[in-house]
Protein backbone atom coordinates (compact mmCIF):
# COMPACT_ATOMS: atom_id res chain seq x y z
CA UNK A 1 0.00 0.00 0.00
CA UNK A 2 1.48 3.34 -1.03
CA UNK A 3 1.32 6.15 1.49
CA UNK A 4 0.58 9.53 -0.13
CA UNK A 5 3.27 12.14 0.38
CA UNK A 6 1.43 15.07 1.97
CA UNK A 7 4.43 17.20 2.82
CA UNK A 8 5.16 20.76 1.85
CA UNK A 9 8.84 20.11 1.19
CA UNK A 10 11.02 17.13 0.35
CA UNK A 11 14.70 18.03 0.56
CA UNK A 12 17.34 15.59 -0.71
CA UNK A 13 20.44 16.04 1.42
CA UNK A 14 23.85 14.89 0.22
CA UNK A 15 27.07 14.11 2.04
CA UNK A 16 28.60 11.06 3.66
CA UNK A 17 25.16 9.87 4.76
CA UNK A 18 22.43 10.26 2.14
CA UNK A 19 19.13 11.48 3.52
CA UNK A 20 15.78 13.04 2.73
CA UNK A 21 14.08 15.63 4.94
CA UNK A 22 10.28 15.73 4.81
CA UNK A 23 8.72 18.92 6.18
CA UNK A 24 4.91 18.82 6.58
CA UNK A 25 2.52 21.73 6.19
CA UNK A 26 1.88 23.73 9.34
CA UNK A 27 3.90 24.49 12.42
CA UNK A 28 4.81 21.44 14.46
CA UNK A 29 7.82 21.23 16.75
CA UNK A 30 7.97 17.42 16.61
CA UNK A 31 10.58 15.61 14.54
CA UNK A 32 11.79 12.07 14.04
CA UNK A 33 14.83 10.36 12.51
CA UNK A 34 14.11 7.23 10.46
CA UNK A 35 17.27 5.12 10.18
CA UNK A 36 17.59 2.77 7.23
CA UNK A 37 18.67 -0.73 8.17
CA UNK A 38 20.61 -3.41 6.37
CA UNK A 39 18.59 -2.93 3.16
CA UNK A 40 20.87 -0.02 2.23
CA UNK A 41 17.97 2.21 1.22
CA UNK A 42 16.42 5.42 2.47
CA UNK A 43 13.04 4.56 4.02
CA UNK A 44 11.03 7.36 2.41
CA UNK A 45 7.73 5.48 2.77
CA UNK A 46 8.03 5.24 6.56
CA UNK A 47 9.21 8.86 6.83
CA UNK A 48 6.24 9.91 4.66
CA UNK A 49 3.88 8.23 7.11
CA UNK A 50 5.22 10.36 9.97
CA UNK A 51 5.17 13.49 7.79
CA UNK A 52 1.51 12.82 6.92
CA UNK A 53 0.85 13.02 10.68
CA UNK A 54 2.49 16.46 10.84
CA UNK A 55 5.91 15.30 12.10
CA UNK A 56 9.12 16.52 10.44
CA UNK A 57 10.95 13.39 9.28
CA UNK A 58 14.60 12.90 8.43
CA UNK A 59 15.16 9.58 6.63
CA UNK A 60 18.81 8.47 6.70
CA UNK A 61 20.56 5.72 4.76
CA UNK A 62 22.49 4.48 7.78
CA UNK A 63 23.70 0.93 7.09
CA UNK A 64 24.38 -1.23 4.07
CA UNK A 65 24.90 1.45 1.41
CA UNK A 66 28.17 1.71 -0.47
CA UNK A 67 30.82 3.34 1.72
CA UNK A 68 28.85 2.94 4.96
CA UNK A 69 29.34 0.42 7.77
CA UNK A 70 27.59 -2.89 7.46
CA UNK A 71 25.28 -3.51 10.41
CA UNK A 72 27.07 -6.82 11.06
CA UNK A 73 30.33 -4.98 11.70
CA UNK A 74 28.97 -2.23 13.93
CA UNK A 75 29.42 -4.11 17.22
CA UNK A 76 33.02 -4.95 16.33
CA UNK A 77 33.71 -1.30 15.43
CA UNK A 78 32.22 -0.03 18.70
CA UNK A 79 33.91 -2.59 20.92
CA UNK A 80 32.64 -3.40 24.43
CA UNK A 81 30.18 -0.94 25.93
CA UNK A 82 29.97 -2.00 29.61
CA UNK A 83 27.96 1.07 30.62
CA UNK A 84 25.32 0.32 27.98
CA UNK A 85 25.16 -3.48 28.28
CA UNK A 86 24.83 -4.88 31.83
CA UNK A 87 25.86 -8.33 30.53
CA UNK A 88 29.30 -6.92 29.70
CA UNK A 89 30.02 -5.90 33.31
CA UNK A 90 32.33 -8.05 35.40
Amino acid sequence: MAIPLTTNSQINLTGEVQSILLVPDGLNEWGIVVLGGSSGRIDVQRASLFASLGIKSLALRWFGAEGLLLADHLAAELGPLPDADPRARH
